[in-house]
């Protein structure tokens, strides 16, 4: 059966990659040497006469070499296998370098340049070892790739076939799954070299322009370049999403499409690609395939389908770990498969709600679907109750000065603009605050959200740029400002915006910070000309945030927040205090 098969290919494929990031890694630390200088794969069986010990264990004992292995890996652990038994069982012998000398004074290489055998014999248990401490497969990449084994099982297309297609000079392949945090996984295994004979290294689809070069991500000795277009950052505009197919192709790379959960692939993609593999959801039978490889035994229970469809990459990642029980992952998968089920109904039939948080904030946290990662925080009413007195508003916070000046004369606009009688674009509906950590910036914003009465959608730079690759940060910005917009009137608080830097740097990455500069110039522009939308933000270092960022129409107004005077520390106190604070201050002692 094809799909038995490729699934083995595939997960032996995962296996070899996690050893060969462990060899690399114990050839970086000093642990292996690389004898054969051209070698790049590190991961090779037949690769084991092209090392050596390397200079940091070289004149230690096993046990100590054992020790580093150990502190070096990243799975933190070593396991000791049939293979170097001898090596381990003889821990006080002294492990010898190719050019170093023995108690008997001959060099570890003979006249003839043959290694000596003790020597190679300890070379390949070492390198056993090291192979040994690799990093347990992801659960995700497991499920990622069995699904992708059986969908092409499913194509009834013979293997030949599928080969024949893909070994045109520029391919296109689709790949879609309705499982959550399929794309990332998917690209990850394409750069790995999991599901193409070789490293692939990749330029983001969705940032292509007729003018720009092409940028490719980088992968270590890659053996091709891709295209890769993933469903959920392509553009909303159909046309534009044309174009870049369009230059895509006129590239002459391969191009491959890439969707889970919600996403399409645009349909002219899907006509002309040479192979299309429709992936679908997980079942019960791919997570208890992946509990094997990962765990190495499954439960004999089998998952509710329904439970099944519904779980996430992220949710085997949590259930499936090493270590972990077959017992314990079955009962986790399945207490997370009914959460997901009972939320999915119960959003169809009342929609998201959110919860009272301790803050004295209703907030939800929208979560991949709204591609922000933004939490969205509902403003509360102050109530009757003794705790509702420390509900943060601008009216009770003492210490904000300007700021807080300009919260309340918004709120006055704000009024008058619900009532249409006053136009957005003659409101002050932008600010910057700046000052030192600790001086209550991100409170301004949580007691504006609830003095205005709208929500407050709060993120970072750092948030916008978790993703790491140039394309998921835009896509992040953008997002956030489309969710605020979607509930408007609300707010839109970024914290760090120093983060963004200036278009004045230099150097291999410049092109992706002023890309990220721009963007945000255009939202903050955008926020502008779109009625609703309020921006705070915040920062510790005024001085490198971009000019522009701070031009009329943009972040023109600018507060400067420093730490509380006598007068702020008094209003601070009595707003905690209460009527208690003129008795404590005149039982001070004078």
């Amino acid at each position: 059966m094809m799909e038995a098969r490729l699934a083995r290919f595939f997960v032996g494929r995962l296996r070899r990659r996690a050893a060969s990031e462990a060899v690399h890694d114990a050839v970086a630390s000093g642990i292996l040497r690389v004898r054969q200088e051209d070698r790049t794969d590190f991961g090779s069986v037949a690769g084991a006469r092209a090392f050596a010990v390397g200079p940091l264990v070289a004149g230690t004992s096993a046990e100590d070499a054992l020790r580093m292995i150990r502190r070096s890996s990243a799975a933190g652990r070593a396991r000791r296998s049939d293979d170097n038994a001898d090596f381990f069982r003889t821990a006080s012998v002294k492990l010898r370098s190719d050019g170093s000398r023995g108690g008997d004074g001959t060099t570890q290489a003979d006249a003839d340049g043959k290694t000596n055998p003790r020597v190679a014999h300890q070379a390949r248990a070492l390198l056993d070892a090291v192979r040994a401490s690799a990093m347990p497969l992801r659960a995700g990449d497991v499920a990622a790739a069995l699904l992708i084994a059986q969908a092409a099982d499913k194509r009834g297309q013979p293997p030949a076939e599928i080969a024949a297609a893909l070994s045109m000079l520029s391919p296109m392949v689709t790949v879609t799954a309705e499982v959550e945090g399929f794309e990332e996984t998917v690209l990850g295994l394409l750069v790995g070299g999991v599901l193409a004979p070789g490293r692939v290294a990749v330029s983001e689809g969705s940032e292509l322009s007729r003018s720009g070069s092409l940028r490719f991500s980088r992968a270590r000795d890659p053996r091709w370049h891709a295209i890769v277009f993933k469903a959920s950052e392509l553009d909303d505009d159909g046309d534009w999403r044309e174009r870049q197919l369009g230059f895509a192709a006129e590239s002459g790379y391969p191009i491959v499409g890439i969707s889970e959960r919600g996403g399409v692939i645009p349909e002219a993609l899907r006509r002309v690609a040479a192979v299309h593999l429709d992936c679908g959801p997980l079942t019960p039978d791919i997570v208890m395939n992946t509990m094997l490889v990962v765990l190495g035994s499954r439960h004999d229970d089998r998952l509710d389908p329904e439970h099944a469809a519904v779980l996430t990459l992220s949710d085997l990642a949590l259930a499936v770990r090493p270590g972990q029980s077959p017992e314990r992952a079955f009962e986790l998968l399945g207490e997370l498969g009914r959460r997901r089920v009972r939320a999915k109904q119960e959003t169809g039939s009342t929609g998201s709600a959110g919860h009272a948080t301790a803050g004295g904030l209703a907030k939800r946290k929208p979560g991949r679907d709204s591609g922000s990662g933004a939490d969205v925080i509902q403003p509360r009413m102050p109530g009757s109750t003794t705790s509702d007195r420390f509900l943060p508003r601008i009216e009770t916070l003492a210490g904000y000065g300007e700021a807080a000046e300009w919260a309340m004369s918004l709120k006055e606009d704000l009024e008058l603009w619900r009532a249409g009688e006053l136009a957005w674009s003659e409101m002050s509906t932008r600010i910057l605050l700046s000052g030192p950590p600790g001086t209550g910036k991100t409170l301004f914003a949580r007691a504006l959200c609830n003095t205005l009465q709208v929500p407050l959608v709060a993120t970072s730079v750092a948030t916008w740029l978790e993703p790491g690759y140039l394309g998921d940060a835009l896509r992040r910005m953008s997002a956030t400002f489309a969710e605020a917009e979607a509930m408007k009137p609300a707010i839109v608080f970024i914290d760090e915006i120093d983060g963004i830097g200036r278009r004045e740097r230099r150097g291999e990455w410049d092109q992706y910070w002023t890309s990220i500069v721009n963007r945000g110039l255009e939202l903050l522009d955008g926020a502008v000309k779109t009625p609703g939308v309020i921006v705070v933000a915040a920062t510790n270092n005024a001085q490198a945030i971009d000019p522009a960022l701070l031009r009329s129409g943009r972040l023109e107004k600018h507060v400067d927040i420093q730490p509380p005077g006598i007068a702020a520390l008094a209003g601070i106190l009595r707003h905690h205090i209460g009527d208690d604070l003129e008795g404590i201050a005149a039982s001070a002692a004078v």
